[in-house]
Order: C-alpha cells, then sequence, then structure tokens
C-alpha cells in the first residue's frame, strides 16, 4: 500500500487532535463544529490508517495486487466509463430541479417575512441537497449498472 494513505490517514487524525484541543479549551461559539470536526476527520483517519495496516501485511499482499489489478480494469473499462458518464449527466439534471426548487422555496420564506430562520433552513436544505445528491448518484449508477 502507498505511504500517501498513511501519512493522509496521519494528518486525518492529527486535525482531529487539533479540533479536540481548540474544543476543549477555548469557549467559541464554534465548539459544536468543531466537536463534528473531531468525528468527521477522526473517523475517516483511523478508516485510512486500519486501511494502510492491513493492506500492508505480507500475508494480504497477493489480496492487494489482485484488489490493484481489479480497480485498474475498473477504472478502464468503457462500459463502467459510459455508465458513470450516464449516472452523472442524470444525476446533474435532477439536482439542477431540485436546487431551482429550493431557490422558489426560499425567496417565498424571504417574501413572507422569514428573515433568520431562512438561513437555517437553507444551510439544512442545502446539507440535505447533497446527502441526497450523493446517495441516489450511486443508486443510478447500480440500476444502469443491471440494465447494460
Amino acid at each position: 500500500m502507498k505511504k500517501s494513505t498513511l501519512y493522509t490517514a496521519l494528518a486525518y487524525l492529527a486535525a482531529a487532535v487539533v479540533c479536540l484541543v481548540l474544543a476543549l479549551l477555548t469557549d467559541w461559539r464554534i465548539e459544536p463544529l468543531l466537536c463534528g470536526m473531531v468525528g468527521g476527520s477522526g473517523a475517516v483517519g483511523i478508516r485510512l490508517l486500519r486501511q494502510y495496516l492491513y493492506w500492508s501485511r505480507p500475508e494480504n499482499a497477493a489480496a492487494y495486487a489482485e484488489k490493484q489489478r481489479e480497480e485498474k480494469i475498473a477504472l478502464t473499462d468503457e462500459r463502467r466509463i459510459m455508465l458513470r458518464e450516464k449516472s452523472g449527466s442524470l444525476m446533474y439534471r435532477a439536482t439542477y430541479w431540485a436546487e431551482a426548487l429550493a431557490v422558489v422555496a426560499l425567496s417565498v420564506l424571504t417574501a413572507l417575512g422569514v428573515g433568520k430562520p431562512a438561513a437555517r433552513i437553507a444551510m439544512i436544505a442545502l446539507a440535505l441537497a447533497m446527502a441526497v445528491q450523493t446517495v441516489a448518484g450511486r443508486l443510478v449508477y447500480r440500476a444502469l449498472e443491471k440494465k447494460y
């Protein structure tokens, strides 16, 4: 396994420690955000570190070589490239219309005099849109993979 995976894992873990220290030692209004960053970067760092340690073992060398070979084939397979492009195109269109509807909804809320909560609603809506886009992209890809 590449050393860059180890360095990336250590960087994520270091970022988690820095955010944890800042969250514990300071009295800022962004402490919940810092705590979230501790969980997010810490989980990614631990996952990458476990992955690096597992695939770096000598007994897993053959399985890792096979995995690398399969990944190379998957990245250059024309059918999979076409499916990735098609799923990306479909999700772009769906996201475009969802964002357009969100803009209209936020405009109506603003026109009705909903001031400060509108920013909160916008933040939640955009976060949900990101989550939906990620999950839906994978689901569309799998559906297209079964179809073709």
